[in-house]
């Protein structure tokens, strides 16, 4: 299934894996966390859920438009929510994005893996 990986200090790229549990964890190495903050599209981002503690600095996430909308909290203060291209989160690690169909993985359309590489793109960490 189509999938996007961005490991620490790398572009993110579409790839292609079985989508099992293994398959994810293996990537991001270890226990997986999810992040709904690119639910409006479909796309869900998995983490290790230990990257704060365990993992090198990857990606700063930014706010976008509907996350502003949405009332998204900054998580480096809980108190505000940012403005658009503002930072929302660090993310320590691998990350990688997959969709949904009920309880089950499903691969990216086209479009969603086009806008799950761009956002991740946006915020490298060197």
């Amino acid at each position: 299934m189509k999938a996007v990986v961005a490991e620490v200090g790398m572009l993110a790229k579409v790839v292609e894996i079985d989508g099992s549990l293994d398959s994810v964890s293996g990537i991001v190495g270890g226990y997986i966390e999810h992040l709904g903050i690119l639910d409006y599209m479909g796309i869900d981002l998995y983490v290790n859920d230990e990257g704060l503690y365990r993992c090198e600095p990857n990606r700063i996430l930014v706010y976008t438009p509907e996350m502003v909308e949405a009332g998204y909290l900054s998580q480096y203060d809980y108190r505000h929510v940012g403005k658009v291209a503002e930072p929302y989160c660090q993310i320590n690690g691998n990350i990688v994005a997959l969709a949904h169909d009920g309880d089950e993985w499903v691969g990216l359309t086209d479009e969603q893996a086009e806008y799950a590489k761009a956002y991740l793109d946006i915020g490298i960490v060197l």
